[in-house]
């Protein structure tokens, strides 16, 4: 009786309402708990977004690699962490750090959208897992501002990606301590088992990305792969972690922004799903996504089976960059952009930014 009570007042709020009260009960629910609250950007700057709960194994190594991109500050929302998590995110220059225990499974959008609208005025966001490391072609030779500047030249408001599942072909080892390197211990990843689907006409978009616009003919949305061939998971490996917030809807679905102009290059996130704490958080994740947990069930079976779990593919490749990943079709990367990393590879100045003539167009 009380749940079709509470299915009847939920059906006679209208959606836009449901949508400010959540994020309104979001932020009364938040304590602030170290660094600032905001950091004012420059248009080609960019903060650090993650949503986190215990996640002390990945922290260190998140934090090094973001801030050895370039980030001007992360900020961490926990959801209630009980290992070594916000200790250690404190203990970090450029971090901050607030809490809420709300259930992730219903507010895990709320969550990204505080934080996206929240956190870095003016610049752009990257909204990141604790367990994925972004990536873009040419980061070597293009730095992140240089990379910024290109998107916004470009009048591009958003970047999709996609997750690129890593493993290590035996049991890692030298991973001790809290200074583990996730890219040597896990350097394989395969991308046999991944399907994909027009980016455009996907279900998925036409229902929470209608607004978006591509500059990328043959965008694709990528499902399964290695998760698929172990346990069985159709997941979505596609994401929109890159974006300018306020040029676009915030998250109508957790993978997706909506409203954007996508870039013509792509990018990827190192993903370690594939860890030797796999089953801690496997098991976190059953029970905490609801919706999902059927797939972190398999997961967990896989990881206990009696033989022990490794991942050993005929099909494994080595990860080197990410526009290496070009050849399999894994990233997109337009001649505009690689014209753009030539030019700086060869010592040219990051403001000589080559211009699509439809965003050269809105500028006159």
């Amino acid at each position: 009786m009380k749940s079709f009570a509470k299915q009847l007042v939920n059906s006679a709020i209208p959606p836009g309402w449901k949508w400010s009260l959540q994020r309104s009960r979001v932020r009364r629910s938040l304590t602030h708990l170290h660094g600032p609250r905001s950091v004012r950007l420059k248009k080609d700057q960019a903060v650090v977004t993650c949503v986190v709960r215990n996640g002390a194994y990945f922290i260190d190594a998140f934090i090094r690699h973001y801030q050895a991109m370039g980030v001007e500050h992360i900020f961490f929302l926990d959801n209630g962490s009980s290992d070594q998590t916000v200790p250690i995110a404190m203990s970090y220059e450029n971090t901050s750090v607030s809490r809420s225990t709300l259930p992730v499974s219903s507010n895990q959008r709320y969550f990204k959208m505080y934080l996206a609208e929240q956190s870095g005025p003016g610049g752009w966001c990257l909204d990141a897992d604790i367990d994925e490391l972004f990536d873009y072609p040419f980061s070597s030779s293009i730095d992140l501002r240089g990379f910024l500047s290109y998107l916004n030249a470009n009048q591009y408001t958003a970047v999709f990606a996609q997750m690129l599942d890593m493993f290590a072909d035996a049991p890692p080892t030298g991973s001790a301590g809290r200074q583990r390197d996730l890219k040597r211990l896990y350097p394989f990843y395969d991308i046999s088992g991944v399907t994909r689907t027009d980016y455009a006409t996907s279900e998925i978009t036409r229902e929470h990305g209608a607004g978006n616009t591509l500059d990328s003919p043959g965008a694709e949305l990528f499902w399964g792969g290695i998760r698929r061939t172990l346990y069985g998971s159709n997941c979505l490996l596609t994401k929109h972690p890159l974006f300018f917030p306020q040029a676009v809807t915030l998250f109508p679905h957790v993978h997706m922004v909506n409203d954007a102009r996508l870039a013509d290059v792509s990018a990827i996130l190192l993903h370690y799903k594939l860890t030797e704490n796999a089953i801690e958080v496997a098991m976190q994740n059953r029970d905490q996504f609801i919706h999902n947990s059927g797939s972190y069930g398999a997961f967990v079976d896989v990881l206990r089976r009696p033989q022990g779990f490794t991942v050993q593919t005929q099909t494994a490749q080595r990860f080197t960059d990410v526009a290496a990943l070009e050849k399999d079709r894994f990233v997109l990367l337009s001649e505009r952009y690689k014209r753009y990393a030539s030019s700086l590879e060869q010592g040219g100045d990051r403001g000589c930014i080559p211009i699509a003539a439809e965003a050269a167009g809105r500028m006159q």
